[in-house]
């Protein structure tokens, strides 16, 4: 009889700890009236009805904490409506009731850590998906794809770099601002600015003392068609600028360039047929005093997306054919906003195709004497951030340094309405490239002391090569 009591006592504790390991309830479990109203919200959810079905669940729960399923669609909506604190902890709450039934909970969950900024969190939590989903093939590999990225994110959120940034609010205004270039003396800069989220229009500002002038659109330029991204010479007396979809393009988007005469730009022409194609080319940039033009382009030959290609000035004033950048800088995805330094050895570009803090980061890569780029290198945090960084410029100095970014939204919900402003910032020593030279030269008449124009060529001695070869302005300026 001792016996017997002693095994009903321990089956009794047996099937109390067994009840107890399962905390929750399924679908399958609810009762009829639970399950009718379970359908109710999941129906306004599904037909983008989200505060409605944010009420509907929240009601279900109230009665019922532990419907596994009702905290995951409660989830869901609050990651919708981009209320990221309270998908979190509903997200949290399921796969503390189970860890194993639906495995794609870890990956949302960390979708919503990386907008908390628990980036540890985040790392971890896509790491459990990618070892635990048996299923969701597609969403498996683009989860694996990610988690570099976040590997990144969590390294670079704990070891930030100095880089003292400032928002440019003298070039800023209430619309988008992005895709600057300035001139080698440091004194002119031209970007786009886009009005009316879809119109496109060239800007130009100067610097004066300490500040800058109050940018103005550059009306010669300007059209109705979209005009932007531009790259200025570094005598600043040549535009080569992008304008999409007007007659006389060979593509959607292509390079035109126009000419700084008599205090006004030229009427601007198609950059050549060498350039363009009818692909997209676009987002310019001028090095080697000129002679070399790094730009964007889909056209055929690439490694996936936009690429980086160079080409050359010849002789005859004409540009050589294009040439890719090859795979040590180009990826599958889209590189853009090429910018060379004037030292003519430090690529600054955006990408989606390198670990990243995510959308599009700032990297860097250097070229040695046999033409050869380094690893490509991340600039790193807080310059780079989850949402989107690109537009890199520097002043000859290797100092100080312009970029665009849409980080003042970072904790808005609304995707609608941002914009991209001008960031300013000075570049740590560990990463900051050597300075160059600027030198002016006047061609001057000897006894009238007015301007002449002239074939000027500027020779290396200690190398033996001609370091400069162009013409001198009506002003004599080179």
């Amino acid at each position: 009889m001792r016996y017997f009591l002693t095994f009903l006592l321990l089956f009794t504790t047996l099937q109390r700890v067994l009840t107890q390991a399962s905390p929750y309830i399924t679908l399958k479990e609810v009762s009829p009236k639970t399950m009718k109203l379970y359908q109710k919200a999941n129906s306004l959810y599904k037909s983008d009805q989200y505060l409605k079905a944010k009420i509907q669940f929240e009601k279900i729960l109230k009665k019922q904490p532990n419907f596994i399923d009702a905290n995951i669609q409660l989830a869901s909506v609050y990651y919708e409506i981009n209320d990221y604190n309270n998908a979190e902890k509903y997200f949290e709450k399921a796969v503390s009731l189970s860890q194993d039934y639906n495995p794609k909970i870890f990956y949302t969950l960390a979708l919503c850590n990386r907008n908390t900024k628990k980036y540890d969190e985040a790392k971890n939590n896509l790491k459990q998906f990618i070892e635990r989903d048996k299923v969701n093939v597609e969403l498996k590999s683009k989860a694996i794809e990610l988690y570099p990225n976040f590997v990144f994110t969590d390294s670079a959120t704990k070891s930030p770099s100095h880089f003292n940034i400032q928002e440019a609010r003298q070039w800023n205004s209430n619309h988008s601002e992005y895709l600057p270039t300035i001139s080698a003396d440091g004194n002119t800069v031209v970007f786009t600015r886009r009005i009316n989220e879809n119109n496109e229009d060239l800007y130009i500002t100067y610097r004066k003392d300490t500040s800058w002038t109050i940018p103005k659109s550059i009306e010669e330029i300007n059209t109705l068609y979209n005009e932007g991204a531009p790259a200025i010479s570094p005598d600043g007396r040549i535009l080569v600028f992008t304008s999409c979809d007007i007659p006389e393009s060979y593509g959607g988007c292509d390079l035109f360039i126009s000419e700084y005469k008599d205090n006004e730009w030229s009427l601007p022409r198609n950059l050549s047929r060498d350039i363009n194609t009818p692909g997209y080319e676009s987002q310019a940039n001028f090095a080697d005093n000129g002679n070399t033009l790094y730009f964007v382009s889909n056209r055929k030959g690439g490694f996936g997306g936009y690429d980086l290609w160079v080409s050359y000035r010849m002789k005859n004033l004409s540009w050589s054919k294009p040439k890719n950048l090859g795979p040590s800088i180009n990826t599958a995805k889209d590189e853009d906003c090429p910018f060379m330094h004037p030292n003519g050895k430090t690529l600054y570009f955006s990408s989606a195709g390198y670990p990243g803090m995510g959308g599009k980061d700032i990297y860097f890569s250097t070229k040695d004497k046999n033409n050869q780029w380094s690893p490509v290198q991340n600039m790193g945090y807080p310059l780079n951030s989850i949402l989107n960084e690109a537009s890199f410029i520097t002043e000859n100095n290797g100092v100080q340094a312009y970029y665009s970014s849409d980080i003042k939204y970072e904790n808005t919900s609304t995707k609608i309405g941002r914009n991209l402003d001008f960031y300013s910032m000075q570049i740590p020593e560990f990463i900051r490239p050597p300075a160059s030279t600027h030198v002016t030269i006047s061609i001057l008449d000897d006894q009238t002391k007015s301007g002449l124009e002239a074939d000027v060529t500027v020779f290396d001695l200690v190398n033996n090569v001609v370091f400069y070869e162009g013409k001198s302005s009506e002003t004599g300026q080179v």
